[in-house]
């Protein structure tokens, strides 16, 4: 069966929680499995930067994150992530959770998540760096190597101001029809439409994070350098691109 989990971000139950959860009913509805996650109510610290997770592919901490919520993202098929902008940005409580995925990043090896789909929703109240805080979850995603089908803004003011909107319900059918499309042919649309849809396109990251081509690594020598799609070595060539500004990012 098709899994998709939902991801929420904010501190408090309100637009953010209210909007994830219409998308999984739906999705349900539609013979999907389906888990919420309320970043709030797990137990879990923030990244302590040993990068001990990009040899062993294992964060070394046990909390929530590592017992209970990685393992159902590598099962799943799909992801729903959601945050309140918060300053431009995302809630400090997604950011931790962001920032603890680096055992996932889809770098120099393929990582778990490499070509699941995510749809990303950012609630806001004040335009004001609203499009900063989408991108943020747009490019995290790919550096996961998830695949973002779909990135959603909703205007909201007050608490519960999701409840009495139309928009609302327009865009969550779209998300969980997009979602489902996107794993189960038999959802795909008949009009020419293609599902799906990726939003944000590789080329805008650096050569380093995107998403290898093939699925073994391909080495070749030239003047006794090894050059790899995956390796951790990066070549001297590289290097000087890189301190020139050669990576445009």
């Amino acid at each position: 069966m098709v899994t998709f989990l939902g991801i929420v971000g904010s501190p408090r139950a309100g637009n953010t929680e209210f909007i994830v959860k219409e998308i999984l009913d739906k999705l349900t509805k539609m013979g999907a499995e389906t888990r919420l996650f309320l970043l709030r109510q797990l137990s879990f610290t923030h990244c302590q930067g040993c990068w001990k997770c990009y040899k062993t592919k294992v964060c070394k901490m046990r909390d929530d994150l590592t017992i209970n919520l990685f393992p159902e993202m590598i099962s799943a098929q799909g992801m729903v992530f959601a945050s309140p902008a918060y300053y431009g940005s995302v809630t400090g409580l997604m950011k931790n959770f962001m920032d603890r995925c680096t055992p996932f990043l889809n770098s120099y090896n393929p990582g778990p998540l490499r070509g699941k789909v995510s749809a990303n929703i950012i609630v806001y109240g004040r335009e004001g760096g609203v499009y900063c805080s989408q991108s943020t979850l747009d490019y995290w995603c790919l550096t996961m190597g998830l695949k973002v089908i779909n990135n959603s803004l909703f205007h909201y003011l007050e608490k519960n101001d999701a409840r009495s909107s139309i928009y609302r319900e327009d865009e969550t059918n779209i998300i969980s029809l997009k979602m489902m499309a996107s794993v189960d042919k038999k959802w795909e649309k008949k009009d020419g439409q293609d599902f799906p849809r990726i939003i944000v396109k590789e080329k805008a990251l650096m050569p380093l994070w995107r998403t290898p081509s093939g699925t073994a690594c391909k080495k070749k020598e030239k003047k006794g350098i090894t050059l790899s799609l995956w390796s951790k070595d990066i070549t001297k060539r590289r290097i000087g691109k890189l301190l020139k500004g050669g990576f445009s990012g």
